[in-house]
């Protein structure tokens, strides 16, 4: 079994979310921007192979191949060396200046065949979480001390 995929800062705050291009020309928001701070460690969120590290466009950037996926990682000066194997929650460097996110957010990208897709869409999905029904015949009862029902079971 697989380790369960991590995202690459915590807490994975979200400052700007995966925006498609209708197409490829199009401008679009092809990475998902996860607030950081300058110095932040970032890690791997799976298994993979270092592909890239450096300097692109003037800021640092890395590059996590992960067996159909590609990930990119910007600004992040790495601590990382291309071909290096890294798992799951290693640290692969920090956050640098540079890009539009400049040191203030992560830029996080992944590919598949070419095409972007959203980074988001490989950590587990949480559940929904359910509260209890408090109404104000419910909680008289309660204050009463007799127990509350439910869906009319008496």
């Amino acid at each position: 079994m697989l380790p369960t995929p991590l995202p690459p800062v915590s807490p994975p705050t979200i400052v700007r979310a995966f925006a498609p291009a209708a197409h490829d020309w199009l401008p679009a928001h092809r990475g998902v921007d996860l607030s950081v701070r300058v110095g932040q460690a970032v890690f791997a969120p799976r298994t993979g192979t270092v592909a890239v590290v450096r300097i692109i466009a003037n800021r640092p950037v890395v590059v996590l191949r992960s067996r159909d996926v590609r990930f990119t990682f910007e600004p992040v000066i790495g601590s990382v060396a291309v071909g290096e194997r890294v798992r799951v929650g290693e640290p692969i460097g920090v956050v640098g200046t540079g890009g539009h996110c400049d040191g203030r957010c992560l830029h996080w990208g992944a590919k598949i065949a070419g095409d972007y897709v959203d980074p988001l869409s490989f950590l587990p999905r949480r559940g929904p979480v359910l509260k209890p029904l408090v109404t104000a015949r419910s909680s008289a009862s309660a204050a009463e001390g007799r127990a509350a029902t439910c869906c009319g079971s008496g």
